[in-house]
């Protein structure tokens, strides 16, 4: 092998090693992106569900309070209807 088929082959020996290290970067980076994401998700159902949790008793009093004002229109429109004639 002469020098210059040497160089050669060392020039892609150390670009190889350069691609070796850019791809791990780059491996660990996704790993760490992957992580990252996952805790995100975890942490935003995490505060969906406690602020459910922590709001269902006010979320209960406004379904009541829904169900008491259409149950109340519905009863106005019968009124209505009762008193109106016919036709």
């Amino acid at each position: 092998m002469d020098l210059e088929e040497k160089q050669k082959l060392q020039k892609i020996f150390d670009l190889t090693q350069e691609n070796h290290k850019m791809l791990k970067s780059l491996h660990s980076s996704l790993v760490w992106q992957r992580v990252w994401g996952s805790l995100y998700w975890v942490a935003a159902l995490g505060a969906a569900i406690a602020s459910y949790y922590y709001l269902q008793p006010y979320i209960e009093q406004m379904e009541s309070l829904y169900k008491s004002v259409s149950g109340a229109a519905g009863n106005t429109n019968a009124l209505f209807d009762s008193l109106l004639p016919k036709r």
